[in-house]
């Protein structure tokens, strides 16, 4: 039984070997029209005989200073100053008092929704007296303080900067 697989093993090996033929591909390279593709000629390489190693001096290498990097952090631009100053027509809301009224009004919140300005309203008394307005546009503006002069309502805005950040200059336009 043996000796029958070792024959049909060599059978197989030796039609599988004899039915493949290498055909003469010229690789990867395709051979310019009207020519034969060139015959490579494969000659074994002589062995290369190992040469007793030696000791290798390195040259001296020039020696190079590096200046130290200095890093400094950059100076940070100063805030610019935002200039906002806006005139509109507007009214004061009812219930509401425009005796404090003067001619620079400081606004803090501007709202499409009037009970948003009553709770600004509210939140800022009793230290101030805010008063609320509407404008053309129907925009709910909570005025904190009047000045006469534009020069004291840009000081207030500084003083207040940080809690409202945005604050700006409202003047009515007639």
């Amino acid at each position: 039984m043996k000796l029958s697989k070792i024959i049909l093993t060599f059978g197989c090996t030796a039609i599988v070997l004899s039915a493949c033929k290498v055909q003469n591909a010229p690789g990867a390279y395709i051979p310019a029209e009207g020519k034969a593709p060139a015959k490579e000629v494969l000659t074994e390489k002589p062995k290369e005989v190992p040469q007793p190693q030696q000791a290798v001096v390195a040259e001296p290498q020039p020696v190079q200073t590096v200046e130290p990097v200095v890093e400094t952090t950059p100076t940070p631009p100063a805030p610019v100053e935002k200039e906002v100053t806006r005139a509109e027509v507007f009214s004061v809301v009812e219930g509401e008092s425009e005796n404090e009224l003067k001619n620079y009004h400081v606004v803090i919140g501007s709202f499409k929704n009037q009970d948003n300005a009553k709770r600004l309203q509210a939140r800022m008394r009793p230290e101030y007296k805010p008063v609320i307005v509407i404008n053309e546009q129907g925009m709910y503006r909570v005025l904190l303080v009047s000045f006469d002069d534009y020069a004291s309502a840009k000081q207030k805005i500084a003083a207040i900067h940080d809690q409202f950040g945005d604050a700006w200059v409202l003047v009515q336009k007639k």
